[in-house]
């Protein structure tokens, strides 16, 4: 009786060290006040940060309450990376197709300045098709741009105010 209380003991013991808390930052309050300032370009892409920069400020604007302000009065800033920019024909382009794919990839952070730390960090990856040719869908590499843009925007909101991607 007395090993098998000492067994027990033992397995609360293991299961509990395995288990550690540890608390996260809160995500920002409807009424927050947040920065987003000028996404940091590594690519060589031109204007690749200003185009998607400003679809995560329209997107804030539009889905949150959130109020956009300088760095020095926000409670969050949000930064982002633009890792990579790849702009490359589909497999048909090589069989006399007019098909490219633009991938966007962006490492973006919340911080929460109040608690001096990272709130989440994440990411993002999001690419689509375009065509140069064809009547009906995206026929230019701007166009694909901005809806790979509009997409990891979406992402970084829905982040930002609920913590999860979707």
């Amino acid at each position: 009786m007395k090993t098998k209380l000492i067994f027990l003991f033992m397995i609360f013991l293991f299961v509990l060290s395995g288990c550690q808390y540890q608390p996260q930052a809160p995500l920002p309050t409807p009424t927050a006040k947040i920065a987003i300032p000028l996404f940091i370009n590594k690519t060589s892409e031109e204007d690749l940060d200003e185009v998607l920069t400003r679809e995560v400020i329209d997107q804030f604007v539009f889905y949150s309450s959130l109020q956009l302000t300088s760095e020095k009065e926000a409670e969050f800033i949000l930064r982002g990376e633009i890792i990579q920019y790849l702009n490359e024909p589909t497999l048909e382009v090589i069989t006399a197709s007019d098909e490219y794919r633009i991938i966007i990839e962006v490492v973006a952070t919340l911080f929460s300045v109040d608690e001096n730390q990272i709130v989440w960090k994440e990411r993002v990856t999001e690419d689509t098709m375009y065509s140069i040719l064809q009547v009906d869908s995206i026929q230019t590499e701007q166009e694909a741009v901005k809806q790979v843009s509009d997409r990891i925007s979406e992402i970084l909101v829905n982040l930002t105010l609920e913590g999860w991607k979707n």
